[in-house]
């Protein structure tokens, strides 16, 4: 299924596939991301990376960098 995903801080749109009922670390590796440095949004609200993944979604991946 597709999910249409808003990458920050990049603001970069795109449309990725990942299989019916996938989670959101389902999404992460797919973006070949690191789980512990990504937030993810659904309607203005954090979700848990173990949640469903709805195919009409509209998503926000918020990457979080850190530094002392």
């Amino acid at each position: 299924m597709s999910v249409r995903i808003l990458l920050l801080p990049e603001r970069e749109t795109r449309t990725v596939e990942v299989p019916r009922g996938a989670d959101g670390f389902a999404l992460i590796r797919t973006l070949c991301l690191n789980p512990e440095n990504v937030i993810l949004v659904r309607g203005g609200r954090p979700i848990p990376v173990d949640s469903r993944i709805k195919a009409k979604d509209d998503l926000k991946v918020i990457r979080v960098v850190s530094g002392g």
